[in-house]
């Protein structure tokens, strides 16, 4: 059993095959002691997940004698990259495997407003959480989709939380939301626009990241390497057994409207089988963010797929998908 500690960050889908896998005690199963630091659900009545440390660490933290060290981060791959960038004199993480590599927002207007055409969001004011996230990111691929010089032809407004309340105030006409918010939207009687998920593209999205440096030591790696085991079944339970993911939503996540909690799972079509980081997510990143100075480095900076590959090269990642009899 190797420990790993492990922070999760929120509790957005694509963060939700980490909360499977500790549902199934899949961590255990692949030979790790993992302490998995996840906030409380975003909805009343979803259980917390536990601090498992033993009793002495528990007591050492608690005395100020023992630091809590967070081995993987699990976190935006644009955000990460563009805070790199941001401060290039500073360690930076790289991705070793993503759950999410997917454009797959949901543009939502305000109530009343009539929109039914891309075109038609040119001087719009436009709610998204974060100018470097993974919704800013969209943001800025719209303005490159539609041939829009990004600073002039868009007015973008910082919102805060989903941006349901900008809507509300009519601070802005239209905010980019991820699934969760979009099924609230969709129950709320809030229009549904667009779908970017139509769009085909990549973003460095929900990354395992690690320092460099740890991930050098044989342990370390070996760590990770079943952590992406435990992620890749993770994944395989979602697909493939609808009522258990459907559940762990319901229970841990706190999803008791049944209505959400389908929206939310259909969102999760994209979920990778074979979870490797987002390479062409961090070369658009490098494309829409150049003026902001990611010539600094080279995409490949922020990510190594080398774990990944070798559990795909062992065959375990295609196992997780048994090949169905064919007819005759």
């Amino acid at each position: 059993m190797l420990p790993l500690t492990v922070d999760a960050g929120n509790r957005s889908l694509s963060k939700l095959p980490f909360v499977i896998a500790w549902d199934q005690d899949l961590f255990r199963k692949h030979g790790l002691n993992v302490e998995l630091i996840i906030p409380p659900a975003e909805f009343e009545g979803g259980k917390l997940i536990p601090a498992e440390v033993g009793f002495w660490s528990g007591l050492k933290r608690r005395l100020g004698m023992e630091k809590q060290e967070v081995a993987v981060h699990i976190m935006g791959g644009t955000p990460m990259m563009m805070r790199a960038v941001q401060n290039p004199a500073d360690p930076h993480m790289i991705d070793i495997g993503s759950t999410d590599c997917a454009v797959r927002s949901h543009i939502v207007g305000r109530k009343g407003i009539k929109i039914v055409a891309l075109e038609e969001l040119k001087d719009k004011r436009i709610g998204v959480s974060g100018a470097t996230n993974t919704l800013g990111f969209q943001a800025r691929l719209l303005a490159q989709r539609m041939g829009w010089d990004f600073e002039t032809d868009l007015k973008i407004v910082d919102v805060e939380m989903d941006g349901f309340e900008e809507l509300d105030n009519d601070t802005a006409d239209v905010i980019f939301v991820n699934e969760i918010a979009y099924a609230k939207a969709k129950k709320e009687g809030y229009p549904v626009l667009f779908d970017t998920g139509d769009w085909m593209e990549e973003v460095a999205g929900n990354s395992i990241a690690v320092s460099p440096d740890w991930l050098k030591d044989p342990a370390h790696r070996e760590a990770a390497k079943r952590f992406l085991a435990a992620t890749a079944e993770a994944i395989s339970i979602f697909h493939q057994q609808p009522d258990t993911a459907k559940r762990v939503l319901r229970e841990w996540n706190g999803v008791q409207d049944a209505q959400i909690a389908q929206d939310i799972y259909d969102r999760g079509a994209w979920l990778p089988k074979k979870p490797y980081a987002c390479e062409q997510g961090f070369e658009k990143t490098a494309e829409l963010y150049r003026m902001m100075g990611t010539d600094r480095f080279k995409p490949s900076d922020f990510y190594d797929n080398g774990v990944m590959r070798e559990l795909d090269e062992s065959g375990f990642l295609d196992g997780l998908y048994p090949a169905k009899a064919t007819p005759k």
